[in-house]
């Protein structure tokens, strides 16, 4: 039930952001036309001056997306704000793991604060979103790092990942809060099941 609460709260606090026009950079970042084949999707993952920045995943996406719904923005908006939603209850998992009391009230923050509307809604800052999955994903499901070759040859791999120590900048507040939370946890033994 708290899912469901928690996503409906997430599609409604970011309801303003569903019909905003593309602004800034989001021209130049989500797929031009020379890149709108499939030769470049090839050039999105192998000439790293495709695109404005060398996020292959990102620019993939937007690829993806593009071929969905052309440059209908509502559907850019959607994806981005229902997977800051799956980012909060991913948070929330954790929290709970970690058995730290409020847990609910950890990811229901993290999901409403105003902090992260530049991510959800600014089209071409879905990177630290992607970001986000990838380093809750990280922490949260330890079994399929310690189990699987795979990911830990293609973790290393620059174009298999959504975020790079050198991408820092990109990361905002609370990430690095929540970063910075679980580190410390871990050290005081909380943290010893994950």
């Amino acid at each position: 039930m708290f899912a469901l609460v928690l996503l409906v709260a997430t599609l409604l606090v970011y309801q303003p952001a569903w019909n905003g026009k593309p602004i800034w950079d989001d021209e130049i970042h989500i797929t031009t036309p020379e890149l709108r084949s499939s030769h470049g999707l090839t050039r999105i993952w192998t000439d790293p001056a495709a695109a404005p920045q060398y996020y292959p995943l990102l620019h993939t996406i937007f690829w993806v997306e593009y071929k969905l719904w052309d440059g209908w923005p509502l559907p850019y908006h959607l994806v981005t704000i229902l997977l800051h939603a799956i980012l909060a209850l991913l948070l929330f998992q954790i929290l709970r793991r970690l058995n730290v009391p409020g847990a609910w009230l950890g990811a229901a923050i993290f999901a409403l604060h105003p902090v992260h509307v530049e991510s959800v809604a600014w089209l071409s800052e879905v990177k630290n979103t992607l970001s986000s999955a990838g380093r809750r994903g990280n922490v949260g499901l330890p079994e399929i790092r310690q189990r699987s070759t795979t990911y830990g040859l293609l973790s290393g791999v620059r174009p298999f990942r959504c975020w790079s120590d050198d991408q820092d900048r990109d990361r905002n507040f609370t990430d690095r809060a929540v970063d910075r939370f679980l580190v410390e946890t871990r050290k005081a033994g909380l943290g010893a099941r994950l």
